[in-house]
């Protein structure tokens, strides 16, 4: 026996007329396009159209690591391995050597990082005492090799010189006292953070 379309207890005329009217309105396809008019009219899109359009990195960003150079175009590095022995990742290697003519001084002579293991820390930069690393806005370094992100010292120097176009005096005309020692003094003023 099939089941009779019989109405409802609560279903009176009234309420048989409202549903016949929205029925034959498409009502529920009016609210759906609502929702989509809407949507239509106030649009403002969420993703990016990268690589055409790119997001503002904030202030504190970490990027690719960098050696700066002074005004003069001399290295910052003295080679003293300080950022080294800070990685937590191992990531840097120096070969330090003595600057010729003047033994108390020395220079990095090799420098490597391997970026494919690099955390992004940023403890090397904090290590520094010359402030010879920096770190960089630079992210678009994806490769097909990952041997092209074994970065040596000219690599480095020249993502330095691309993002640190300002570049500041050298240590010894800032500071008299400091090419005695070749190092920072504490009652000398400080680098502003």
């Amino acid at each position: 026996m099939m089941p009779s379309a019989l109405p409802t207890p609560r279903s009176t005329p009234l309420t048989r007329l409202r549903d016949w009217v929205k029925t034959i309105t498409f009502y529920e396809l009016l609210v759906g396009m609502k929702a989509t008019m809407t949507h239509f009219l106030n649009y403002r899109p969420i993703t990016l159209q990268y690589p055409h359009e790119k997001r503002t990195l904030p202030d504190s960003y970490r990027g690719m690591l960098a050696l700066l150079r002074y005004d003069d175009g001399t290295e910052k590095c003295v080679g003293c391995d300080l950022c080294e022995a800070a990685c937590p990742s191992r990531v840097i290697r120096v070969v330090s050597a003595e600057v010729p003519g003047e033994p108390t001084k020395r220079y990095s002579k090799e420098y490597y990082m391997d970026m494919t293991r690099c955390l992004f820390c940023g403890l090397c930069v904090d290590a520094c005492p010359v402030d010879a690393l920096g770190m960089t806005r630079e992210f678009e370094w994806a490769v097909y090799d990952k041997r092209d992100l074994h970065l040596n010292k000219q690599q480095l120097l020249a993502i330095g010189d691309r993002s640190y176009p300002v570049r500041e005096k050298r240590l010894e005309l800032q500071h008299p006292n400091v090419a005695f020692f070749n190092v920072a003094f504490q009652h000398l003023p400080q680098k502003p953070e």
